[in-house]
């Protein structure tokens, strides 16, 4: 999978030259969206420990996996979005993960 990702990244364009409102939107709600959500329910909803709740934000917060790209090439549909979305939360997630952290540490 990983192989197919990385060629992908080397023989197509470059990461944000295709629908860059779509990639912005989808990793948007991916890094920040996602996680933020999953906080609110798990600490806010079902009432979990700080602990658990940390765990549950975090791995919210976690980049877009590769299968996503699988999939859209299996489809043959919206390959250079999944391909872009898993580029930019993967460098995205690093800051965002951090600051939620420190979210569910201060809550």
């Amino acid at each position: 999978m990983l192989i197919a990702f990385g060629v992908s990244l080397r023989a197509g364009p470059l990461p944000g030259y295709g629908n860059l409102g779509e990639t912005i939107t989808v990793s948007v709600l991916k890094v920040l969206v996602q996680p933020l959500l999953a906080f609110a329910l798990a600490r806010f909803v079902f009432g979990l420990d700080p602990a658990t709740t940390l765990a549950v934000t975090v791995m919210a917060g976690l980049p877009t996996a590769q299968n996503v790209f699988i999939f859209a090439m299996r489809g043959e549909e919206s390959v250079q979005l999944a391909r872009d979305a898993i580029f930019i939360t993967s460098f995205a997630s690093i800051p965002a993960v951090t600051g939620l952290a420190a979210l569910v540490h201060l809550i």
